[in-house]
């Protein structure tokens, strides 16, 4: 199968390209993914920069105004301040914005690989190298050009960068809660890729689906009920 091949089945036949890898690996099905979400990342970056300082403008205005810390009296001198960093960033500021940017995916997917390594070979008794796992992850996590290819639209058009293609639809809760931000997290996307997790780990263990997608939503269950706690603590 050519690589090209391989990054396309990713969307309607996975398995294929699992298996593919697992045959047979190079260079390209490790570092290709892995630029591909790079690239990606800078490129939204780019697209949503304007949406992106609304977004944090609102976000520091809100802090302020709720902080217990700031005395009353100094909030908007402080909110100036903080507007002019973000309005006018400084080069370094800009180099790190865009470095996240980039970095962003890519870490997620070295993360990723380590979870689903910890389960595979810790908790199922596997031996996959961590190498297999870490091409799985990259090839897995192509679903955010997808996501971002449906999502950017949805948040210019609103210009809003909290949209939802799941639970957070049902607008329970408010921005700053618990249930909102794990609620926002229950995304199509997500769960796509949880079930694309199972479906490699399968191969690569050459053991059956079900087990495997049952642990790998309850890690990712775990995962975002400590990002939504992280999300609702420092909103």
């Amino acid at each position: 199968m050519s690589f090209v091949k391989r990054l396309m089945n990713v969307f309607y036949a996975p398995s294929e390209t699992f298996e593919a890898f697992v045959a047979r690996r190079d260079w390209k099905d490790l570092w290709i993914p892995l630029i591909i979400l790079a690239l990606a990342g800078l490129v939204a970056s780019v697209i949503l920069e304007d949406l992106t300082i609304d977004y944090r403008l609102d976000n520091l205005e809100r802090v302020i105004e709720n902080s217990n810390r700031i005395p009353a009296e100094r909030k908007e001198e402080f909110l100036n301040q903080q507007y002019e960093k973000t309005v006018n960033p400084s080069p370094t500021a800009i180099v790190l914005g865009y470095a996240t940017a980039i970095l962003a995916t890519p870490a997620r997917v070295l993360f990723f690989a380590l979870v689903i390594f910890m389960i595979g070979n810790f908790i199922f008794g596997g031996e996959a190298k961590y190498l297999d796992l870490l091409i799985l992850s990259g090839y897995v996590y192509l679903i955010n050009i997808l996501e971002l290819l449906v999502k950017i639209p949805l948040m210019l058009s609103k210009w809003d960068m909290e949209v939802s293609t799941g639970l957070g639809l049902l607008g329970i809760g408010e921005f700053g809660d618990f249930i909102y931000h794990f609620l926002a997290g229950v995304d199509v996307f997500a769960f796509w890729r949880v079930i694309l997790f199972a479906i490699g780990m399968s191969v690569i263990y050459k053991k059956p689906t079900g087990p495997f997608l049952l642990a790998i939503t309850t890690a990712w269950i775990i995962i975002l009920a400590i990002s939504a706690g992280l999300g609702a603590a420092f909103v």
